[in-house]
Protein backbone atom coordinates (compact mmCIF):
# COMPACT_ATOMS: atom_id res chain seq x y z
CA UNK A 1 0.00 0.00 0.00
CA UNK A 2 2.61 2.68 1.00
CA UNK A 3 4.88 2.10 -2.15
CA UNK A 4 1.89 2.07 -4.36
CA UNK A 5 0.98 5.50 -2.79
CA UNK A 6 4.47 6.96 -3.57
CA UNK A 7 4.13 6.01 -6.95
CA UNK A 8 0.74 7.59 -7.06
CA UNK A 9 2.21 10.64 -5.84
CA UNK A 10 5.62 10.21 -8.14
CA UNK A 11 3.20 9.84 -11.11
CA UNK A 12 0.76 12.94 -10.27
CA UNK A 13 3.79 15.11 -9.96
CA UNK A 14 5.69 13.75 -13.06
CA UNK A 15 1.96 14.97 -14.67
CA UNK A 16 1.78 18.38 -13.20
CA UNK A 17 5.60 18.61 -14.81
CA UNK A 18 4.31 17.66 -17.96
CA UNK A 19 1.35 20.25 -17.71
CA UNK A 20 3.49 23.04 -17.02
CA UNK A 21 6.56 21.78 -19.40
CA UNK A 22 3.85 21.79 -22.02
CA UNK A 23 2.52 24.67 -21.52
CA UNK A 24 5.97 27.23 -21.35
CA UNK A 25 7.11 25.43 -24.70
CA UNK A 26 3.80 26.41 -25.91
CA UNK A 27 4.21 29.99 -24.76
CA UNK A 28 8.10 30.19 -25.87
CA UNK A 29 6.66 28.79 -29.50
CA UNK A 30 4.33 31.85 -29.51
CA UNK A 31 6.63 34.19 -28.73
CA UNK A 32 9.32 33.10 -31.19
CA UNK A 33 10.19 35.39 -33.54
CA UNK A 34 11.28 33.12 -36.47
CA UNK A 35 11.10 35.50 -39.32
CA UNK A 36 10.04 39.65 -39.94
CA UNK A 37 8.86 41.91 -42.70
CA UNK A 38 11.47 44.88 -43.14
CA UNK A 39 10.61 47.81 -44.15
CA UNK A 40 11.06 46.83 -48.06
CA UNK A 41 8.09 44.43 -47.84
CA UNK A 42 9.93 41.37 -47.84
CA UNK A 43 10.43 38.60 -44.95
CA UNK A 44 13.73 37.76 -44.01
CA UNK A 45 14.93 34.53 -41.79
CA UNK A 46 18.64 34.65 -41.07
CA UNK A 47 19.05 35.45 -37.76
CA UNK A 48 21.37 38.77 -38.42
CA UNK A 49 18.78 39.99 -40.96
CA UNK A 50 16.60 39.84 -37.68
CA UNK A 51 18.70 41.02 -35.27
CA UNK A 52 19.28 44.31 -37.88
CA UNK A 53 15.65 45.02 -38.55
CA UNK A 54 15.05 44.87 -34.63
CA UNK A 55 18.09 47.64 -33.67
CA UNK A 56 17.23 49.38 -36.82
CA UNK A 57 13.79 50.16 -35.55
CA UNK A 58 14.69 50.71 -32.23
CA UNK A 59 17.59 52.97 -32.64
CA UNK A 60 15.17 55.55 -34.89
CA UNK A 61 12.18 54.73 -32.52
CA UNK A 62 14.15 55.93 -29.54
CA UNK A 63 15.27 59.16 -31.45
CA UNK A 64 13.79 62.19 -30.41
CA UNK A 65 12.15 64.75 -32.68
CA UNK A 66 13.59 67.58 -30.77
CA UNK A 67 10.14 69.69 -30.18
CA UNK A 68 10.00 73.26 -30.38
CA UNK A 69 10.01 75.04 -27.30
CA UNK A 70 6.97 76.97 -28.39
CA UNK A 71 4.92 74.00 -29.00
CA UNK A 72 5.51 72.27 -25.44
CA UNK A 73 5.02 76.12 -24.12
CA UNK A 74 1.79 76.24 -25.97
CA UNK A 75 0.58 73.08 -24.51
CA UNK A 76 1.22 73.55 -21.19
CA UNK A 77 0.00 77.32 -21.29
CA UNK A 78 -3.22 75.54 -19.99
CA UNK A 79 -1.51 73.33 -16.89
CA UNK A 80 -1.97 74.78 -13.40
CA UNK A 81 0.91 74.02 -10.96
CA UNK A 82 -0.69 71.67 -8.16
CA UNK A 83 1.86 70.45 -6.34
CA UNK A 84 2.17 72.79 -3.14
CA UNK A 85 4.99 73.09 -1.10
CA UNK A 86 3.95 70.41 1.53
CA UNK A 87 3.63 67.73 -1.04
CA UNK A 88 7.37 68.87 -1.74
CA UNK A 89 8.57 68.44 1.55
CA UNK A 90 7.26 65.12 1.92
CA UNK A 91 8.48 64.61 -1.67
CA UNK A 92 12.13 65.03 -0.76
CA UNK A 93 12.16 63.64 2.91
CA UNK A 94 15.01 61.59 3.29
CA UNK A 95 14.68 58.16 2.18
CA UNK A 96 14.97 55.30 4.71
CA UNK A 97 15.90 51.76 4.31
CA UNK A 98 12.40 50.81 5.26
CA UNK A 99 11.15 51.90 1.99
CA UNK A 100 13.32 50.06 0.35
CA UNK A 101 12.26 46.85 1.86
CA UNK A 102 8.81 47.71 1.35
CA UNK A 103 8.98 47.90 -2.64
CA UNK A 104 11.25 45.03 -2.21
CA UNK A 105 7.91 42.98 -0.63
CA UNK A 106 5.47 44.84 -3.24
CA UNK A 107 7.53 43.14 -6.24
CA UNK A 108 6.39 39.69 -7.83
CA UNK A 109 9.28 37.08 -6.81
CA UNK A 110 9.72 35.61 -10.45
CA UNK A 111 8.83 38.90 -12.67
CA UNK A 112 11.44 39.75 -14.83
CA UNK A 113 14.44 38.77 -13.97
CA UNK A 114 17.00 41.68 -14.95
CA UNK A 115 20.24 41.68 -17.26
CA UNK A 116 22.43 39.55 -14.73
CA UNK A 117 19.32 37.08 -14.62
CA UNK A 118 18.58 37.99 -10.60
CA UNK A 119 14.95 38.30 -10.13
CA UNK A 120 12.98 39.82 -7.10
CA UNK A 121 12.79 36.19 -5.86
CA UNK A 122 16.36 35.94 -5.29
CA UNK A 123 16.63 39.29 -3.15
CA UNK A 124 13.56 38.55 -0.88
CA UNK A 125 14.95 35.20 0.01
CA UNK A 126 17.96 36.18 0.78
CA UNK A 127 17.70 40.04 1.93
CA UNK A 128 19.50 38.92 5.46
CA UNK A 129 22.58 38.33 2.99
CA UNK A 130 22.24 41.84 0.53
CA UNK A 131 20.10 43.98 1.82
CA UNK A 132 22.60 46.27 3.27
CA UNK A 133 24.68 46.52 0.49
CA UNK A 134 21.70 46.74 -1.84
CA UNK A 135 19.88 49.42 0.74
CA UNK A 136 23.46 51.41 0.76
CA UNK A 137 22.92 51.36 -2.99
CA UNK A 138 19.49 52.58 -3.22
CA UNK A 139 19.34 55.10 -0.74
CA UNK A 140 22.55 56.55 -2.16
CA UNK A 141 20.85 57.44 -4.84
CA UNK A 142 17.73 58.36 -3.55
CA UNK A 143 19.10 61.11 -1.38
CA UNK A 144 22.37 61.97 -2.66
CA UNK A 145 21.76 61.56 -6.73
CA UNK A 146 24.31 58.79 -7.39
CA UNK A 147 23.18 56.24 -10.16
CA UNK A 148 25.99 54.01 -10.91
CA UNK A 149 24.90 53.84 -14.81
CA UNK A 150 25.26 50.02 -15.42
CA UNK A 151 22.49 49.57 -12.91
CA UNK A 152 20.50 51.28 -15.34
CA UNK A 153 21.73 48.43 -18.10
CA UNK A 154 18.45 47.01 -19.36
CA UNK A 155 17.38 44.12 -21.67
CA UNK A 156 14.52 44.63 -24.15
CA UNK A 157 12.21 41.50 -25.07
CA UNK A 158 9.60 41.33 -27.52
CA UNK A 159 6.09 40.16 -27.21
CA UNK A 160 3.41 39.80 -29.53
CA UNK A 161 0.45 41.92 -29.54
CA UNK A 162 -1.17 39.47 -32.01
CA UNK A 163 -1.40 36.16 -33.22
CA UNK A 164 0.69 36.22 -35.88
CA UNK A 165 2.87 39.17 -35.76
CA UNK A 166 4.98 40.13 -39.04
CA UNK A 167 6.37 43.47 -38.70
CA UNK A 168 8.22 45.02 -35.20
CA UNK A 169 5.34 47.69 -34.46
CA UNK A 170 2.98 44.09 -33.78
CA UNK A 171 5.50 43.58 -31.00
CA UNK A 172 5.77 45.28 -27.70
CA UNK A 173 9.08 45.94 -26.59
CA UNK A 174 9.36 44.92 -22.25
CA UNK A 175 11.68 46.07 -20.18
CA UNK A 176 14.15 44.08 -18.02
CA UNK A 177 15.79 46.78 -15.64
CA UNK A 178 17.72 45.79 -12.98
CA UNK A 179 15.93 44.47 -9.22
CA UNK A 180 18.08 47.35 -7.90
CA UNK A 181 17.00 49.65 -10.20
CA UNK A 182 14.06 48.46 -9.73
CA UNK A 183 14.00 48.90 -6.30
CA UNK A 184 15.12 52.64 -6.07
CA UNK A 185 12.40 53.68 -9.49
CA UNK A 186 9.56 51.53 -7.04
CA UNK A 187 10.62 53.88 -3.94
CA UNK A 188 10.13 57.21 -5.91
CA UNK A 189 7.17 56.17 -7.21
CA UNK A 190 5.81 54.99 -3.79
CA UNK A 191 6.25 58.55 -3.06
CA UNK A 192 4.65 59.92 -5.77
CA UNK A 193 1.50 57.90 -5.51
CA UNK A 194 -0.12 59.34 -2.49
CA UNK A 195 -0.56 62.64 -4.18
CA UNK A 196 -1.33 61.77 -7.78
CA UNK A 197 -5.33 62.21 -7.31
CA UNK A 198 -4.44 65.84 -6.21
CA UNK A 199 -2.77 66.27 -9.13
CA UNK A 200 -4.29 64.36 -12.09
CA UNK A 201 -7.84 65.25 -13.25
CA UNK A 202 -10.65 63.04 -13.22
CA UNK A 203 -10.89 62.45 -16.41
CA UNK A 204 -7.80 59.58 -15.93
CA UNK A 205 -8.36 57.25 -13.09
CA UNK A 206 -5.80 54.73 -14.26
CA UNK A 207 -2.75 53.92 -11.74
CA UNK A 208 -4.13 56.90 -9.43
CA UNK A 209 -4.80 56.27 -6.00
CA UNK A 210 -8.25 56.04 -5.05
CA UNK A 211 -9.65 55.60 -8.58
CA UNK A 212 -10.20 52.50 -10.37
CA UNK A 213 -9.94 52.17 -14.20
CA UNK A 214 -13.22 50.12 -14.12
CA UNK A 215 -14.75 53.95 -13.26
CA UNK A 216 -13.86 55.16 -16.93
CA UNK A 217 -15.08 52.28 -18.30
CA UNK A 218 -18.57 52.51 -16.69
CA UNK A 219 -19.31 56.43 -17.95
CA UNK A 220 -17.97 55.53 -21.22
CA UNK A 221 -20.29 52.31 -21.28
CA UNK A 222 -23.28 54.56 -20.16
CA UNK A 223 -22.39 57.57 -22.83
CA UNK A 224 -21.89 55.31 -25.58
CA UNK A 225 -25.41 54.15 -24.88
CA UNK A 226 -26.63 57.39 -24.46
CA UNK A 227 -25.64 58.07 -28.02
CA UNK A 228 -26.54 54.81 -29.11
CA UNK A 229 -30.31 55.06 -28.30
CA UNK A 230 -30.58 58.56 -28.71
CA UNK A 231 -33.46 59.69 -31.57
CA UNK A 232 -34.02 62.97 -31.28
CA UNK A 233 -32.69 66.42 -30.15
CA UNK A 234 -31.13 69.33 -32.17
CA UNK A 235 -28.07 67.96 -31.11
CA UNK A 236 -25.69 65.12 -32.50
CA UNK A 237 -22.29 64.02 -31.13
CA UNK A 238 -19.30 62.20 -31.58
CA UNK A 239 -16.99 59.94 -30.05
CA UNK A 240 -13.64 58.82 -31.05
CA UNK A 241 -11.63 56.38 -30.21
CA UNK A 242 -8.15 57.49 -29.97
CA UNK A 243 -5.02 54.68 -29.47
CA UNK A 244 -1.48 55.95 -29.31
CA UNK A 245 0.86 53.98 -31.38
CA UNK A 246 4.28 53.47 -29.03
CA UNK A 247 2.57 55.88 -26.53
CA UNK A 248 5.40 55.22 -23.55
CA UNK A 249 8.01 54.77 -26.20
CA UNK A 250 7.91 58.02 -27.87
CA UNK A 251 7.93 60.36 -24.63
CA UNK A 252 9.71 63.37 -25.21
CA UNK A 253 12.01 64.07 -22.33
CA UNK A 254 11.98 67.83 -22.78
CA UNK A 255 8.03 67.91 -22.58
CA UNK A 256 8.09 65.68 -19.78
CA UNK A 257 10.66 67.87 -17.90
CA UNK A 258 8.72 70.96 -18.78
CA UNK A 259 5.60 68.66 -17.70
CA UNK A 260 7.03 68.24 -13.91
CA UNK A 261 8.22 71.90 -13.34
CA UNK A 262 4.78 73.18 -14.83
CA UNK A 263 3.37 71.12 -12.28
CA UNK A 264 5.66 72.12 -9.34
CA UNK A 265 7.61 69.40 -8.22
CA UNK A 266 10.57 70.31 -6.47
CA UNK A 267 13.95 70.52 -8.90
CA UNK A 268 15.82 67.60 -7.12
CA UNK A 269 12.59 65.42 -7.42
CA UNK A 270 12.50 65.97 -11.27
CA UNK A 271 16.78 65.22 -11.15
CA UNK A 272 16.00 62.04 -9.67
CA UNK A 273 13.33 61.24 -11.82
CA UNK A 274 15.69 62.40 -14.86
CA UNK A 275 18.77 59.92 -13.38
CA UNK A 276 16.10 57.15 -13.77
CA UNK A 277 14.72 57.57 -17.47
CA UNK A 278 17.92 59.29 -19.32
CA UNK A 279 21.00 57.14 -17.71
CA UNK A 280 19.08 54.32 -19.41
CA UNK A 281 21.22 51.39 -22.50
CA UNK A 282 19.42 48.93 -24.09
CA UNK A 283 20.23 45.59 -25.34
CA UNK A 284 18.27 43.57 -26.91
CA UNK A 285 17.23 39.27 -26.16
CA UNK A 286 16.45 37.12 -28.87
CA UNK A 287 16.37 33.12 -28.43
CA UNK A 288 18.08 33.92 -25.12
CA UNK A 289 20.80 35.64 -27.27
CA UNK A 290 21.73 39.23 -26.65
CA UNK A 291 22.59 41.92 -29.40
CA UNK A 292 22.65 45.54 -30.02
CA UNK A 293 23.64 48.66 -27.61
CA UNK A 294 21.24 51.58 -27.73
CA UNK A 295 21.17 54.86 -25.70
CA UNK A 296 17.81 55.91 -25.87
CA UNK A 297 16.77 59.88 -26.55
CA UNK A 298 13.50 59.81 -25.32
CA UNK A 299 10.71 57.06 -24.22
CA UNK A 300 9.87 55.35 -20.82
CA UNK A 301 10.03 51.69 -20.05
CA UNK A 302 7.44 49.76 -19.74
CA UNK A 303 8.80 47.39 -17.23
CA UNK A 304 9.97 50.30 -14.87
CA UNK A 305 7.93 51.20 -11.71
CA UNK A 306 7.78 54.90 -12.44
CA UNK A 307 6.59 54.96 -16.05
CA UNK A 308 2.81 54.46 -15.08
CA UNK A 309 2.72 57.67 -12.91
CA UNK A 310 5.26 59.64 -15.16
CA UNK A 311 3.07 58.77 -18.17
CA UNK A 312 -0.21 59.72 -17.00
CA UNK A 313 0.90 63.55 -15.85
CA UNK A 314 2.38 63.82 -19.48
CA UNK A 315 -1.51 62.65 -20.55
CA UNK A 316 -2.72 65.13 -18.21
CA UNK A 317 -1.13 68.25 -20.37
CA UNK A 318 -3.86 66.75 -22.66
CA UNK A 319 -6.77 66.72 -21.23
CA UNK A 320 -6.24 70.42 -19.38
CA UNK A 321 -6.04 70.97 -22.84
CA UNK A 322 -9.25 69.61 -23.82
CA UNK A 323 -10.69 71.33 -21.00
CA UNK A 324 -9.25 74.72 -22.03
CA UNK A 325 -11.33 73.89 -25.65
CA UNK A 326 -14.00 72.90 -23.72
CA UNK A 327 -14.18 76.14 -21.88
CA UNK A 328 -14.10 78.45 -24.44
CA UNK A 329 -17.54 76.73 -25.83
CA UNK A 330 -14.96 75.51 -29.09
CA UNK A 331 -15.21 72.02 -27.65
CA UNK A 332 -18.91 71.01 -26.32
CA UNK A 333 -18.63 67.16 -23.99
CA UNK A 334 -21.73 64.84 -23.64
CA UNK A 335 -24.63 65.25 -21.11
CA UNK A 336 -26.65 62.42 -20.88
CA UNK A 337 -29.07 63.66 -17.81
CA UNK A 338 -30.09 67.24 -16.79
CA UNK A 339 -28.08 66.92 -13.89
CA UNK A 340 -25.16 64.78 -15.27
CA UNK A 341 -21.79 66.34 -16.04
CA UNK A 342 -20.63 67.20 -19.60
CA UNK A 343 -17.89 64.38 -20.50
CA UNK A 344 -15.92 65.38 -23.04
CA UNK A 345 -12.92 63.45 -22.53
CA UNK A 346 -11.64 60.45 -20.63
CA UNK A 347 -7.78 58.98 -20.79
CA UNK A 348 -7.30 55.19 -19.91
CA UNK A 349 -3.49 55.33 -19.83
CA UNK A 350 -2.36 55.48 -23.66
CA UNK A 351 -6.20 55.22 -25.14
CA UNK A 352 -8.17 57.75 -24.84
CA UNK A 353 -11.91 59.03 -25.80
CA UNK A 354 -13.20 62.07 -26.68
CA UNK A 355 -16.81 63.30 -27.19
CA UNK A 356 -18.15 66.64 -28.93
CA UNK A 357 -20.38 67.45 -31.36
CA UNK A 358 -20.63 66.23 -34.46
CA UNK A 359 -19.89 69.28 -36.26
CA UNK A 360 -16.90 70.55 -38.35
CA UNK A 361 -15.75 72.97 -35.98
CA UNK A 362 -15.93 70.91 -33.22
CA UNK A 363 -13.79 68.06 -35.23
CA UNK A 364 -11.38 70.81 -36.46
CA UNK A 365 -10.66 72.08 -32.94
CA UNK A 366 -9.81 67.69 -31.62
CA UNK A 367 -7.66 67.71 -34.74
CA UNK A 368 -5.99 71.12 -33.68
CA UNK A 369 -5.93 69.52 -29.76
CA UNK A 370 -4.21 66.34 -31.38
CA UNK A 371 -1.70 68.15 -33.32
CA UNK A 372 -0.06 70.08 -30.67
CA UNK A 373 0.04 67.34 -28.68
CA UNK A 374 1.31 65.55 -30.71
CA UNK A 375 4.22 68.49 -31.76
CA UNK A 376 4.69 69.13 -28.27
CA UNK A 377 4.98 65.62 -26.56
Amino acid sequence: MEAKGVDGMASRRRQKYKVFHARASSRCKKNEISRLKGEDGVFVKKKEDIQNIITAYFSNLFKSTKPHKESIEEVLRHVQPKVTTLMNQTLMQPFIAEEVTRALKQMGPVKSPGPNGMSAFFFQNYWHIVGKFVTTCVLDFLNNGVLLPRLNYTHIVLIPKCDKPETIPQFRPISLCNVIYKLASKTLANRLKPFLHNIVSESQSAFVSNRLVTDNILVSFEVNHYLKNKRGGKECFAALKLDMSKAYDRVEWSFLKAMLDKLGFDKRFVSLVFQCISTVSFSFVLKGEQFGRIIPKRGLRQGDPLSPYLFILCAEALSRLIHAKENRGLIKGVKISGKAPRVSHLIFADNTIIYCQATKESLSCIKEVLWLYEAAS
